[in-house]
């Protein structure tokens, strides 16, 4: 008697992730296998002019909006400088989409970071994110590189990468 392959399909998406991915026949290795995704679009809300020409109903709300928004911000970032901290979520904007859910954590950690005016970390996480991005796009550019060496392709480096102009053909 054979298990059932159990694919994605299958699981109960209620489940949280490290639960269900260990369930599937490829153990949650799937390339393309998209876990969430985080839009916020208070910083937005909060840059929101809110016109002269606009009917009191729709003002009332965006002024509502607005100020659940701040007291959002304050019980998640604290109390002190929380102008600043405003000032600093607007600035940021939103964050952008990624397909690439593998640095997604991180680049979170220095948003909050910059956020709530904590730039040295901040700064310092960006350019070590920056470098770890550039090192795996070396690392795939040298990957592809070196298979089709190994096929017999007619290999022309990139002049984009590091790995490539370390290594020139």
């Amino acid at each position: 008697m054979t298990i059932p392959r159990q694919t994605i399909n299958d699981v109960r998406r209620t489940d949280p992730v490290n639960e269900w991915t260990a369930k599937i026949a490829d153990a949650g290795r799937r390339r393309f296998l998209s876990y969430g995704a985080d839009f916020d679009t208070r910083a937005i809300i909060l840059e929101m002019e809110i016109q002269p020409d606009w009917e009191d109903k729709i003002k009332a709300l965006w002024e509502k909006n607005k100020a659940a928004v701040e007291h959002d911000l304050k019980l998640e970032f604290g109390e002190a400088f929380h102008q600043q901290k405003v000032a600093n979520f607007i600035a940021i904007k939103s964050a952008p989409f990624s397909i690439l859910s593998y640095h997604n954590n991180l680049f979170h950690q220095i948003r909050r970071a910059f956020i709530q005016i904590l730039y040295y970390p901040a700064l310092v996480g960006a350019c070590a994110l920056g470098e770890r991005m550039l090192n795996h796009l070396s690392w795939i550019c040298a990957t592809i590189s070196g298979v089709q060496r190994l096929i017999g392709c007619e290999v022309k480096p990139c002049t984009n990468c590091a790995h490539c102009a370390r290594f020139p053909a």
